[in-house]
């Protein structure tokens, strides 16, 4: 007799990977095969909720925007910053003025050139406050951005961009920035093409209506079906796109993406499923391709309510009885890390910080958080009652019930799992709804910073404020040496580790499936792979 309750809980595993090996050995395994040479099929995860470069918010809108916008600076196959739009640039002996001088061949899909006013007004709109533009507080290092963002300054003309004609641009910034050129390269700074935007508003990003001056446009949105693109014959570099077509589909499902992929109906996956990882590594190693990441999985406390507020012993309680260990080798798996600092490893010349506890045996953290949970005003006989607030995603709800164990063995804590889709978890976090809540941590650009301005005040997902972290990452982001710098940020991982709004958990791999005809797919520590780059070679 089959066990319903076991089928339940090893799910997937037992019933999608059955299918999974019969296909394999049916002989409608065909990633090697059966696709069309001019077009690339990539899995995107979620369906975008905007393309428009200010609004956006999601890793999947950015593997789309990347292909179809293009900034003063791009990233190359590796993940480096190369030159964009514009071809090159000068720095002021201060590091203060830069000055970027654009191609002339620059055009937008239209046929209309790229010219500096479209950067300046792409950067007034990002750092107006009206815009609401979700990675605004990136351009802070730009003269009186902070200023305008805050209210304090209201005209937007004495942002410190300006076109001295259409081929030259110059930021003043506040400040010396030693990574500007990557943030250059962020879908926040893109040139915004104003004129399409008045006539179209909201709607500009429609097919029928967008303009484009990255390599490919966008010529098909079908919602929660595909997201068309098409090379751009009026881009500068087309003569390097060598895949006239690619198309993304939106997949919030890992294993129904896997499906795809051994269907041969897609090229390239955005993640996989972690119950399939073992079978994966036996029956598809070929077209496995895992890297370090510059990225944290993270649980964040809601810091605007009670209990989290103003319990520190109960949220160090909750952080120390988390076995990382067990999560990242049992759970996480393919070389994830455990997470004992805020900023990964590998971060240039910066040495991470390490959380209090970090020395300590699994055994003396749950010692530890017993004592701590009892300080708090709990006890294993009156236990608290917790609620998680997760994506749609199997593995999120995986990861929270082994979790959720955990705290029930050591401090005998009632926790209740909230998923929710996308869309709705999205609003959910910005709402502020919820007390604990599942997030992922990555940074476009490998610097300490990137992972400290997540959580400054005006802004992070948790609703922590602390003054003196903001100025620390503040004044080290404005440091004119390095040393110095790393100096600041370390205090300021300190301050964050110390007040303990977030819980690290683990930094993951990078995992992907990719067919072994797929050329120009580089791994690279941010896990940027451009279309421009990919083509296919058939057998």
């Amino acid at each position: 007799m089959i066990n319903v309750q076991k089928i339940k809980n090893v799910g997937i595993l037992g019933l999608v990977g059955l299918l999974l090996i019969v296909l394999f050995f049916s002989g409608t395994f065909k990633t090697q095969d059966g696709l069309p040479l001019h077009t690339i099929y990539r899995g995107n995860s979620i369906e975008p909720v905007s393309l428009d470069p200010h609004l956006s918010g999601s890793l999947n809108e950015a593997n789309i925007q990347r292909d179809i916008f293009e900034g003063l600076t791009t990233k190359g196959p590796n993940g480096n910053i190369i030159p964009g739009v514009a071809k090159r640039w000068e720095v002021s002996e201060d590091q203060m003025k830069w000055t970027f001088f654009l191609r002339k061949d620059a055009k937008w899909s239209n046929g209309e050139p790229v010219v500096a006013s479209n950067f300046v007004e792409g950067l007034k709109r990002a750092i107006d406050p009206k815009t609401g533009a979700s990675f605004s507080f990136l351009l802070k290092p730009i003269l009186n951005a902070e200023k305008i963002l805050k209210g304090e300054e209201k005209d937007l003309s004495r942002l410190g961009v300006r076109a001295i004609n259409d081929y030259v641009l110059e930021i003043e910034l506040e400040s010396p920035v030693y990574h500007l050129l990557n943030l250059l390269a962020h879908h926040t700074a893109y040139p915004f093409p104003y004129k399409v935007y008045e006539e179209h508003k909201s709607k500009w990003t429609n097919p029928h209506y967008i303009v484009c001056n990255g390599p490919y446009k966008l010529t098909e949105w079908i919602p929660q079906s595909h997201i068309k693109l098409t090379k751009n014959d009026e881009y500068w570099d087309k003569k390097s796109v060598r895949t006239p077509n690619i198309v993304y589909y939106p997949t919030e499902d890992s294993h129904s993406e896997l499906k795809r992929f051994i269907a041969g109906e897609i090229h390239t996956t955005e993640t996989i499923p972690q119950d399939q990882i073992e079978w994966i590594e036996q029956n598809m190693k070929s077209n496995l391709r895992t890297s370090p990441y510059a990225g944290i999985v993270f649980y964040a406390f809601n810091m605007t309510i009670e209990p989290f507020k103003s319990n520190l012993k109960l949220r160090q309680a909750l952080a120390l009885a988390i076995d990382r260990d067990l999560i990242s080798s049992k759970i996480a798996k393919l070389g994830a890390k455990p997470a004992y600092s805020w900023i990964p490893k590998g971060m240039g010349t910066y040495k991470s910080q390490d959380v209090f506890f970090a020395s300590m045996s699994q055994t003396e953290r749950e010692e530890k958080a017993k004592a701590l949970f009892t300080e708090a005003g709990f006890s294993l006989e009156n236990p608290l009652k917790v609620e998680i607030l997760l994506g749609s995603s199997h593995f999120e709800k995986n990861l929270a019930i082994a979790i959720s164990g955990m705290w029930k063995k050591t401090l005998n804590i009632e926790t209740a799992l909230r998923d929710e889709d996308w869309k709705l978890y999205v609003a959910s976090r910005a709402e502020k709804k919820f007390q604990i809540i599942h997030l992922n941590g990555s940074a476009d650009f490998p610097i300490p910073s990137a992972f400290l301005e997540i959580f400054l005040s005006d802004h992070n997902a948790g609703g922590y404020v602390n003054v003196e972290f903001d100025h620390l990452v503040h004044t080290g982001i404005s440091e004119a040496t390095l040393d110095e710098q790393n100096k600041l940020f370390a205090e300021a991982e300190t301050t964050l580790l110390n007040d303990i709004p977030v819980i690290p958990l683990y930094y993951p791999t990078k995992k992907h499936l990719v067919n072994i005809n797929i050329q120009g797919w580089v791994d690279n520590f941010i896990d940027v792979h451009p279309s421009k780059y990919l083509f296919i070679v058939g057998k």
